[in-house]
């Protein structure tokens, strides 16, 4: 379930104006199973018939991220690729050949968090895992 507002308008509630480009681009997202690059976004908006350049894109993404909207995942040095926040979270396991991801069945840094968080006396508050290799399809490449 996605972290939103009752009128469902996740943009707005952070206090920013709701464009059609900013509500595409929050639509792509709610519907995508996997995170996605800008490009992707940008790609399935054109496709839909909504018109917005990549670089309103980028920048829907950065206002996202900077209000913690959306995460941000490193795939390479070139690529990023973007989800929605949502309750709960997720871990990926990612190809680093053809870039799939697939997503990890529960959270495997649950009990070593509390661990971190008594030894440390940090009030943890979230975190993130990302496993790269190489899947199946490529290795048999």
């Amino acid at each position: 379930m996605i972290n939103k507002p009752e009128d469902g308008n996740i943009i707005s509630r952070r206090g920013y104006r709701n464009t059609k480009s900013r509500a595409a681009v929050v639509e792509i997202l709610e519907n995508a199973e996997i995170p996605l690059s800008a490009e992707d976004i940008y790609l399935r908006m054109k496709e839909s018939g909504r018109s917005a350049s990549l670089s309103t894109v980028y920048r829907i993404l950065e206002l996202m991220e900077d209000n913690q909207l959306v995460e941000r995942t490193a795939v390479d040095n070139s690529k990023a690729l973007f989800s929605l926040v949502r309750s709960g979270h997720k871990h990926h396991l990612i190809c680093i050949s053809c870039h799939k991801m697939v997503a990890i069945g529960g959270c495997p840094l649950k009990g070593l968090e509390s661990e971190i968080s008594r030894e440390t006396q940090f009030d943890i508050t979230g975190h993130r895992l990302e496993v790269y290799g190489i899947c199946p399809e490529c290795r048999k490449g």
